[in-house]
């Protein structure tokens, strides 16, 4: 009597599959890590703190964080569960001014992270920049939450309320704000502007642009 070698066919052909799976897989992972090492090396700190000049000092440092910008694309292709990697595009984005990228970023990120509250304030300034104001306010409200006593959230919210003409609420969180960190410069210029407002000195701003002169 002549046995089927079926079984053992099919087992073969699985194992086969299998290993190829895992071969694939382990490929993928080795892609991912070297692309992500890629751009957070084109992507350092010193260019990410480039945002607070907002100035590319040279045509050759714009290539650099665009080519990084590229190496992330492929990282959250990979695995589109990475919001580290998102979020460094959001930030690539701001350096370069890029307002919709960097929101569009920022937001996935968010998405994929709603319990950190610096993704939510990184998410609300760019929903101000893009004039997207009341989600601004709605996502700045939602980073508070999450840290109710931080005073640069309760700045951030503070700027929310003041764009969006509720003077008595912004002028209340920043006061909060104030007592917590005195001598923070940033919520001392808010304070300042809020009180210009207020009193009618200076005009009530629309859109975050008109308070960067």
């Amino acid at each position: 009597m002549i046995e089927s070698k079926a079984p053992f066919c099919l087992v073969v052909i699985i194992l086969f599959v299998s290993a190829c799976s895992n071969i694939a897989e382990d490929q993928s992972h080795r892609l991912h890590d070297s692309y992500y090492k890629k751009a957070c090396e084109l992507l350092d700190e010193k260019v990410i703190s480039g945002i607070q000049n907002n100035k590319i000092q040279s045509n050759a440092q714009r290539d650099s964080i665009l080519l990084g910008i590229s190496y992330l694309d492929s990282v959250t292709k990979l695995n589109p569960e990475n919001w580290a990697a998102f979020w460094l595009k959001g930030k690539a984005y701001q350096v370069l001014q890029k307002h919709e990228g960097a929101y569009t970023q920022f937001q996935r990120a968010f998405i994929l992270k709603q319990s950190n509250p610096d993704l939510a304030r990184e998410l609300s300034i760019e929903a101000l920049e893009t004039g997207r104001n009341r989600e601004a306010e709605s996502i700045g409200e939602a980073a508070l939450s999450l840290s109710p006593a931080d005073p640069g959230l309760m700045g951030n919210l503070a700027l929310i309320h003041l764009i969006n003409g509720k003077l008595i609420s912004a002028e209340d969180l920043i006061q909060s704000a104030l007592l917590i960190r005195p001598d923070d410069p940033v919520n001392q210029y808010l304070e300042k502007l809020i009180r210009e407002v207020k009193d009618g000195t200076r005009p009530q701003p629309k859109h975050v642009n008109e308070l960067k002169n």
